[in-house]
């Protein structure tokens, strides 16, 4: 049976982490001097401390019960109130590199966090389960890396390889009956890492496959014959990056994002009176009007998209022939067409607006007027929040060429400096990260009248039920689940974008 204690929260709390979790017995302690003798009497494998605890404070709870070597390793779940608007980063750095706290939770405390936090400290599985992450269908890498991704993936490769050996060396040192604590946690750690980056740059299976390394280090004391899978996991993940080429020749540095001015819109139709009705709408918003099939050297600010053809086959052709040669520019698309499923794709290729026959007067006017950049307006600011720069890196990638500024964040403990100095217009955050995860960052922005109304979207490397749950239940406006495909990403920020004007 494994014991936790729980220090200066209500007893009820234990009661409902004992029942969800199979072998375990809980107990209360409503004094720090309750919660020392507990722990060192072994009766506790890990602590829940609240910071309102007194006699002594919980400050000084955490720092006896480190400076002992016999209870220094005791995994620690802290508890604290937090204001978004007046919180002391120095406090949370204190709590996490000096006294070594394990998770960091904010009131009101979400069971389902908790719970989650004890399960993975602990190693034990969730009796109410987790439904096992199902990735989506994949498309060819290279269809989904630009040319700066791929110059980022370029100079990831090598940090890549180097989390893929300390999961060899952990897997040797299990299989000879010799994997130390240390060595375990980082190897939890790259794997981690190792499942949102290959999801990033495309490697689908590498995802998957560190997922499942990453699931079967959690285990605490893990047996000997493990060691064979998880040496078989890291050959999979070595042979994947292999496979992926890096002969071909660096791409130059993404020219810095350059709006047109005035704005220039591609006119792409066969029928030349709704491309003479388009263009004349267009004329009073002031813009440039190009045809799309002949001025490829200029990048437009927005396409109007004629979809009509004599096969739906033949008009998606068309529509990702568009979406190739103008990544992330917003589409108004002109279609015949008006079933939900047929829209569904559209909006996922990248159309902002669907108009249809027969069309009123003005619509095309003001279908741009609602895509098209504000005069004088200043390009959005996005807060990307993630503990691997290899991610952040390809994000920055992705989303820069679009016109977006991106500011990149890797040490969540930092946030709320960077979002108060940033003051950015979206934010995206990764879910699991170490010590404070991004559930925990949403609840809290979403808490603050100052920044509530900020569109936060999670990237994922699961894909499961229980996940997208839990980001919609802290407050989240939308998800994606890795790999990133590019124009989805930038689609869906953009989206989120337009809903906030």
């Amino acid at each position: 049976m494994a014991g936790i204690l729980i220090a200066g929260l209500p007893g009820q709390l234990g009661t409902w982490l004992a029942q969800r979790l199979d072998n375990v017995v809980v107990q209360a302690a409503f004094s720090g001097q309750e919660a020392l003798d507990a722990v060192r009497s072994d009766e506790a494998r890990l602590v829940v401390l609240d910071a309102s605890l007194e006699d002594p404070s919980a400050d000084a709870v955490v720092r006896r019960l480190r400076a002992d070597p016999k209870t220094a390793s005791v995994p620690l779940v802290y508890t604290m109130e937090l204001d978004a608007s007046t919180v002391n980063e120095e406090q949370l750095r204190h709590l996490v590199r000096d006294l070594h706290v394990d998770q960091l939770l904010f009131h009101p405390v979400d069971r389902s966090e908790l719970l989650r936090a004890v399960a993975t400290l602990l190693g034990m599985p969730l009796t109410e389960g987790e439904a096992v992450s199902t990735p989506r269908p994949a498309e060819s890498a290279p269809e989904r890396l630009g040319d700066a991704l791929a110059q980022v993936w370029r100079r990831a490769r090598a940090p890549v390889l180097e989390r893929i050996a300390v999961l060899e060396r952990a897997a040797a040192a299990l299989g000879a009956g010799r994997l130390s604590e240390p060595l375990r946690e980082e190897a939890l750690r790259e794997a981690h890492r190792l499942a949102g980056a290959l999801g990033t740059f495309g490697l689908d299976h590498g995802s998957v496959r560190a997922r499942e390394a990453e699931d079967a280090l959690r285990n605490p004391s893990p047996a000997p014959a493990d060691g064979a899978r998880l040496a078989r996991i890291a050959a999979d993940l070595r042979n994947e990056v292999d496979r992926r080429p890096t002969s071909a020749p660096a791409a130059p540095a993404a020219a810095p994002p350059v709006r047109n001015d005035p704005p220039v819109v591609w006119v792409m139709a066969r029928d030349w009176g709704l491309a003479e009705t388009a263009r004349a709408e267009l004329a009073g918003l002031g813009v440039t009007v190009a045809e799309g099939d002949t001025n490829l050297a200029v990048r437009p600010d927005a396409v109007f998209l004629d979809l009509r053809a004599e096969s739906l086959d033949a008009e998606w052709d068309t529509f990702s022939s568009v979406t190739r040669r103008a990544p992330g520019v917003p589409v108004v698309a002109y279609t015949d067409r008006d079933t939900l499923l047929d829209r569904v794709r559209a909006l996922k290729m990248g159309a902002r607006f669907i108009l249809q026959p027969p069309l009123a007067r003005g619509a095309i006017a003001d279908a741009f007027a609602q895509v098209l950049p504000a005069p004088g307006a200043e390009a959005h600011t996005i807060l990307t929040v993630d503990d691997d720069s290899t991610i952040t890196e390809g994000l920055r990638a992705l989303l820069e060429p679009q016109g977006f500024r991106v500011h990149t964040l890797n040490d969540p403990l930092r946030f709320w400096t960077e979002l108060r100095g940033i003051k950015p217009d979206l934010l995206v955050l990764d879910v699991d990260m170490p010590h404070l995860n991004g559930i925990e960052l949403c609840r809290v922005v979403r808490s603050d009248p100052a920044w509530r109304h900020v569109p936060i979207l999670f990237l994922t490397a699961r894909a499961d039920r229980e996940t997208i749950y839990r980001v919609f239940a802290a407050g989240a406006d939308d998800y994606l689940s890795k790999p990133i495909v590019g124009p989805e990403l930038v689609s869906r920020i953009r989206n989120r974008l337009d809903r906030r004007r």
